[in-house]
């Protein structure tokens, strides 16, 4: 349960970084960074939210769009952390699971032919 947890937290965590990264850069920049529903806006922290977990899960709907090469960057690097977060946390709960089979003392299943 704690290798979930973790996990979970730190999704989160990533989430509300960079949602508030999105949120700081529309919000105070000069130019627009994103377009929603086809046009320039200035992006609500709601919005922040919203747009942050569908580029960490890597949907992508394309209802906001990041318009500058900094928001697109930032857009990059959160799926890129989404998609290694993804990978390791699975590999520990998968690495959690087998030691605790051991400590059980079930036998492990032999491989298959």
């Amino acid at each position: 349960m704690v290798p979930a947890f973790a996990f979970l937290t730190f999704y989160s965590l990533l989430i509300i970084l960079f949602a508030s990264a999105y949120h700081i850069l529309s919000q105070y920049t000069g130019r627009p960074h994103f377009y929603v529903g086809g046009s320039p806006q200035v992006l609500s922290f709601s919005e922040s939210i919203y747009f942050s977990i569908v580029s960490i899960s890597t949907v992508g709907y394309g209802d906001i769009v990041p318009h500058s090469s900094v928001a697109r960057l930032l857009a990059s690097i959160e799926v890129v952390c989404g998609f290694m977060l993804l990978l390791f946390g699975v590999s520990e709960l998968l690495e959690y699971t087998r030691e605790r089979r051991e400590e059980d003392g079930k036998p492990r299943r032999p491989p298959r032919r």
